[in-house]
């Protein structure tokens, strides 16, 4: 039987690794949007033509729940947008340019880095990228041309990524008037990153793409101006309401961008570990008795299920010619096995305490370093309380399975781990 001290400690330290997972997480989740009210609904001018344009995109023809703040507009033919966002070329410059806001022009005189090299062509900017088609769901934005009665919800016309899909990605929804009759492209950029759990891609941001557009065009030959306008739409995300206006120019020089080379995507080999740092590993468990092995066992096999599915996504992605319709059930189906797989497997040489302890903070370790090396900054509440809630049933789980000279193997914190976890992984595809 467990022991009533033993019971209290399981029930204390679930309750306070949920309150403090939770304080710690408040800065950087993002909360749901509330859609502006009638009055209170903005639409923005774009060009010259008296155009306006709602700045959000929303999942259906409706202003009751928008999905993201339009944080990039261009101003020039819709061909050469595409174009530029397709091809990496551009200038070099050794720190970030100061860019206008609103209708004040930058002073600075910025040094023209964009010139033309008479034997190699333009320079490569080590901060441009060259977007690739991407494929998600469809969002509308609200256009209302001057002099007509009603406006028009108009679908994206392409969609652009770049990053790995089995990871971190910047995704652009390129949205362009209808029939192509004004020389305005408006741009929802955002980042996002593969939840294993959801098998969706769950957006944490909008500046670190926006920020990347603008890196993208500043001190660009065929760029006269790179500005931010105040859209008043800054309830989305960690947006701010300001949105990157880029103005191209028709010069010359365009006939040399467009021969020049497209992006040189170097492919980064995945780093080995450290021998010594081995070593050392092998020293300190070789020391240890049968109970530190399992321990170091129980905390390493969630970090390797986790870890490895993330890191096992993505250099699929890269490097086997395999589509991610076959990748994707292959690694869903390893992790969610895996995960309550190790727990049981390593826990059952542990103390109750040890084992929810260890599963606990071993699942959840997991998932910060995940969050960390795919540099997600804010997340939505409802992912972090998912999460969380599958840290405490692994924690059960490993807390429930003992071993055979103490009694049954299995009891009902076990049991009420795995109904915990099966719940959470099914109610998630659900929702």
């Amino acid at each position: 039987m467990v022991s009533r001290t033993e019971r209290l400690v399981l029930v204390w330290l679930a309750g306070a690794l949920i309150v403090v997972a939770i304080a710690l997480s408040i800065p950087s989740v993002s909360s749901p949007l509330d859609a502006p009210s009638g009055e209170e609904r903005e639409f923005v001018e774009v060009g010259d033509d008296g155009t306006e344009i709602w700045p959000y995109v929303a999942a259906e023809p409706s202003f009751e729940n928008p999905r993201g703040s339009i944080n990039v507009v261009f101003y020039g033919d819709h061909v050469w947008v595409r174009f530029f966002l397709r091809t990496q070329v551009g200038t070099e410059f050794e720190d970030p340019p100061e860019f206008t806001v609103g209708n004040e022009t930058n002073e600075t005189e910025l040094e023209d880095e964009a010139a033309t090299n008479e034997t190699r062509g333009p320079i490569l900017n080590r901060t441009r990228v060259a977007w690739k088609d991407a494929y998600g769901a469809d969002r509308y934005t609200y256009v209302q041309f001057d002099g007509e009665e009603s406006g028009t919800w108009i679908p994206q016309s392409y969609q652009l990524h770049f990053g790995d899909y089995f990871g971190k990605q910047y995704h652009l929804r390129v949205f362009e008037p209808p029939e192509q009759r004004e020389n305005w492209t408006a741009v929802q950029a955002h980042s996002e990153h593969w939840d294993w759990f959801v098998l969706t891609h769950t957006v944490d941001g909008l500046e670190e793409a926006q920020v990347q557009v603008e890196l993208d065009f500043m001190e660009q030959s065929f760029v006269s101006e790179v500005g931010r306008e105040y859209y008043y739409n800054g309830n989305t995300y960690d947006a701010d309401g300001w949105t990157t206006v880029v103005r191209l120019t028709l010069v010359s020089s365009m006939l040399g961008l467009a021969t020049a080379s497209v992006s040189r995507r170097v492919l980064t080999a995945i780093a080995s570990v450290s021998r010594r740092f081995l070593a050392r590993m092998r020293h300190w468990a070789s020391e240890g008795t049968k109970r530190n092995h399992y321990r170091l066992a129980l905390f390493s096999a969630l970090l390797l299920v986790v870890l490895g599915v993330r890191a096992g996504g993505i250099v699929a992605e890269r490097f086997v010619p395999i589509h991610r319709f076959v990748v994707t059930p292959i690694l869903y189906s390893f992790l969610v096995v895996g995960v309550p797989l190790s727990a049981y497997t390593f826990g059952r040489r542990l103390r109750r305490t040890e084992g929810f302890l260890l599963g606990t903070v071993g699942f959840g370790t997991a998932v910060l370093l995940e969050y960390s090396y795919l540099n997600i900054a804010v997340l939505p509440i409802e992912v972090v309380l998912h999460r969380l809630v599958l840290a405490v049933a692994v924690g059960l789980l490993a807390a429930g399975v003992r071993r055979r000279h103490e009694g049954p193997r299995l009891n009902r914190y076990a049991v009420g781990g795995a109904l915990l976890w099966t719940a959470m992984v099914v109610l998630v595809q659900l929702v």
